[in-house]
């Protein structure tokens, strides 16, 4: 489930993420353009610095996680987190390799995923969507 991130973090973990500005090109730079379709996992402090720990989770075969699979895999992931011993928001990124546009399922796998979030009390701060074409900030719609 865990693996490092296709570039480094290393040096990026001294940088902290201020912005929205910030935190789409800091995303951009970890994830890049879609490859293999998936879900990462960022934590970042609340004075903008990003942890050193980066999870891609690779897709389940349905392409949309149930909402119980969401909240196990959130719960697992903040409980993670809490054993650094750091205060941390996640950042969501929903990768998929084969599209140009976001669909509605991205929509609703993002939806899901903040609903997990706030049964696990995770804060979020961000959800973007890693797409052949690019990474961009997910809006969410109604519904």
């Amino acid at each position: 489930m865990t693996s490092s991130p296709r570039h480094s973090s290393n040096d990026l973990t001294e940088i902290p993420v201020l912005t929205d500005d910030d935190l789409h090109s800091r995303v951009a730079a970890i994830v890049g353009p879609a490859v293999v379709p998936q879900l990462w996992l960022l934590f970042f402090t609340p004075l903008g610095y990003q942890l050193p720990v980066v999870i891609p989770v690779q897709d389940p075969p349905t392409g949309l996680p149930r909402a119980e699979q969401c909240t196990a895999m959130v719960t697992a992931m903040k409980g993670a987190i809490w054993e650094t011993g750091e205060d941390a928001a996640a950042v969501f990124v929903i990768e998929r390799p084969d599209q140009t546009v976001i669909t509605h399922l991205d929509q609703i796998w993002a939806r899901r995923l903040l609903a997990a979030a706030a049964t696990a009390d995770l804060p979020v701060r961000g959800v973007f969507i890693s797409l052949s074409t690019g990474v961009r900030p997910l809006p969410l719609t109604p519904g």
